[in-house]
């Protein structure tokens, strides 16, 4: 299925997002399925979106696959933000995801 919006174009739309919300004093989290499969190193999405991440100070901390097809769901902080005390790990699958 081909997506209307391209993936370059969501990256410079969520990092413009990330600009407006990064120097809030407000703990942020970020989650979801944005279908960019950053457990796949040799994804150049995937590397571009973590790029942005660390470009902005933000940690994903799911590293285990979520999907029953492999690939994880994102939870992203900032990386001054300690409210992630351990890492994720999957659950139940209440669908094609499990709950982190």
């Amino acid at each position: 299925m081909s997506h209307r919006v391209t993936v370059t174009t969501f990256l410079n739309e969520f990092a413009e997002y990330l600009e407006s919300i990064v120097l809030s004093p407000e703990p942020l989290l970020v989650t979801g399925d944005m279908n960019i499969h950053v457990d796949d190193a040799n994804d150049t999405d995937a590397v571009k979106f973590l790029d942005l991440l660390e470009s902005m100070g933000m940690t994903q901390h799911v590293n285990t696959p979520t999907h029953r097809a492999g690939h994880t769901l994102l939870m992203i902080t900032s990386e001054f933000d300690c409210m992630i005390h351990s890492e994720p790990s999957s659950d139940i699958f209440y669908s094609d995801h499990c709950s982190i």
